[in-house]
């Protein structure tokens, strides 16, 4: 994953580098988290143990060399830890570390934690997303929960549904691309939008 990740994203204006932050990054990531999200959203020390958990969970996007414009951050789920998602009795905001993979290990199913990509930022969310066709991650599902009204229509444009089965996703519902009996490449699905998908 981070051979192919760690490259430009866009040419306009001040370039774009995604990049796995270092851990005084995660500080700056959780500040914009909470910042965008709300300052509800999970605790530093959340933040750094998920970082610190599986090296692919946490990605920031950077104007330039060191300027933090957003970030993408997953859990990496484990059998249980998906059981536990589904049924709801996965606490996301603050996740037990038993229910996340380590890096290197295969997940089970991966959840998009959160994620603020304004304006063109957006335009790295396909990149990032795409490298969940690499072998590791062909054949997990993916999960994730909308914030707001750009971040729904961009996860049906995508390609997610609701796990309730509902025709339309609706802010706040769990939604997935079920990947694990046949794998589904992701491709970007139009224009840019902002995304806000909350913790």
């Amino acid at each position: 994953m981070s051979q192919t990740i760690d490259k430009m994203v866009n040419a306009d204006e001040v370039p774009l580098r995604v990049g796995r932050p270092t851990d005084s990054d995660v500080v700056r990531i959780r500040a914009l988290g909470a910042e965008k999200i709300g300052a509800d959203i999970a605790s530093l020390e959340t933040f750094r143990r998920i970082h610190r958990r599986n090296a692919d969970s946490l990605w920031g996007v950077y104007a330039g060399e060191d300027t933090l414009a957003g970030f993408f951050a997953f859990l990496m789920l484990n059998r249980p830890g998906t059981e536990k998602l589904v049924s709801a009795e996965l606490d996301t905001r603050n996740p037990a570390m038993d229910a996340l993979c380590r890096t290197g290990e295969a997940p089970h199913a991966v959840y998009i934690w959160a994620i603020v990509a304004e304006k063109r930022v957006a335009g790295a969310l396909p990149q990032i997303l795409t490298q969940f066709d690499a072998a590791v991650y062909a054949r997990t599902d993916l999960y994730g929960r909308p914030a707001t009204e750009s971040g729904r229509r961009l996860m049906q444009k995508f390609g997610f549904n609701s796990v309730s089965g509902a025709p339309e996703i609706e802010l706040g519902d769990l939604c997935v691309i079920r990947r694990s009996v046949e794998p589904v490449l992701l491709r970007y699905p139009g224009r840019r939008e902002a995304a806000h998908v909350h913790v």
